[in-house]
């Protein structure tokens, strides 16, 4: 009787350790890791071109222009309630006086 018990036992330490074994998710291994192409870098040392068709939008500053008054209604549909300055409680219409200046390009107006 004790040698059924001690059959059962190992049949069943052998089914759990393969059950483990084939649920464990398994490691990649760095040789499959580094298969992709690392990713590009952009220098952004590199003088921009003046056309806008070339130009990096996403590279610049905001600067202050009193002449570009940006238009500005709340009723766009387009625009998020966080960003409806006047109705969220802002006193002053200061912000339309700034405008996005890439590097080395102009926006297109």
């Amino acid at each position: 009787m004790h040698s059924g018990y001690a059959l059962l036992s190992s049949v069943l330490l052998v089914l759990l350790a393969l059950s483990i074994i084939t649920l464990v998710p398994r490691m990649p291994s760095p040789q499959s890791f580094f298969r992709s192409p690392p990713p590009r870098l952009i220098n952004s040392r590199v003088p921009h071109p003046s056309d806008a068709s070339d130009c990096i939008f996403s590279d610049g500053k905001w600067v202050r222009d009193a002449a570009a008054v940006t238009a500005y209604r709340e009723d766009c549909p387009f625009l998020d309630p966080g960003f409806q300055c006047i109705s969220n409680g802002r006193s002053n219409s200061s912000f339309r006086y700034w405008r996005w200046q890439p590097h080395g390009c102009q926006l297109p107006k």
